[in-house]
């Protein structure tokens, strides 16, 4: 995952199911908060050949020459991360998933909501995978998962992240900035000083967003009924 750039890639045969699955795609990923690409191919020495690693890939189980599994236990080769959904009508086939770490099967005649529940939760875990590279006060360098992080805190000249873990860890930035960067990663600010991570959320309380860590944090009487609806459509999306 490139930034907000997700890759997808669907492999099919068929191009009536190829054209079907990206239409789809489109319309699930454009209610979704990221810039995404999709690359189709007919086949699985095409999708080989081109020797690139995608966040997500649709593949067909019943192709010739290459079947979706073959196909994928290549791909993961040399990409053992990305996440796998295949397409498939046969149930037999889903016991040998466990061998390239498929995500999910869906059938082509599965009803909508079936392939929107996939393709956001495959969304999630991309992000809540993705990682930051941060720069500490002393000098020093991190890459921390954003879902290691239960909220930021400005304060003087740094910012504080307050990790799942507990840990506080300064690190050169605004968050004025890591609000830009993250705020279409589920993350809010709450206040001025303060960035929320929504995975910790759990409701607003007077003047304060009481978090899953126990923790709580300020917010003004004017965002938090604004607050309480961000949060309700952000679990309710999930």
């Amino acid at each position: 995952m490139r930034g907000n750039i997700i890759t997808i890639a669907v492999v099919d045969d068929e191009t009536i199911f190829r054209v079907l699955t990206r239409k789809k795609l489109e319309e699930v990923m454009s209610k979704l908060p990221f810039t995404f690409e999709i690359e189709e191919f007919s086949a699985g020495k095409q999708f080989l050949d081109t020797k690139k690693e995608f966040d997500i890939v649709f593949m067909d189980i019943a192709m010739p020459e290459l079947t979706g599994l073959e196909t994928a236990q290549m791909y993961r080769e040399y990409y053992p991360k990305g996440i796998l959904i295949f397409l498939t009508a046969y149930e037999e086939y889903m016991k040998e998933g466990y061998k390239v770490n498929a995500f999910r099967y869906l059938g082509k005649q599965d009803p909508p909501e079936d392939f929107f529940e996939a393709v956001k939760s495959a969304v999630l875990l991309l992000q809540t995978e993705q990682k930051m590279k941060l720069q500490l006060v002393n000098g020093g360098e991190i890459f921390l998962s954003l879902d290691d992080i239960v909220y930021m805190e400005a304060q003087a000249r740094t910012v504080l992240l307050h990790t799942r873990d507990k840990e506080i860890l300064p690190i050169r930035s605004k968050i004025s900035d890591l609000t830009e960067l993250l705020e279409k990663q589920g993350f809010y600010l709450v206040h001025r000083a303060y960035l929320v991570n929504m995975r910790y959320a759990r409701s607003c309380v007077a003047n304060e967003v009481v978090l899953s860590t126990l923790e709580s944090v300020p917010i003004s009487e004017r965002r938090c009924t604004e607050f309480k609806a961000v949060l309700s459509e952000f679990h309710s999306g999930r």
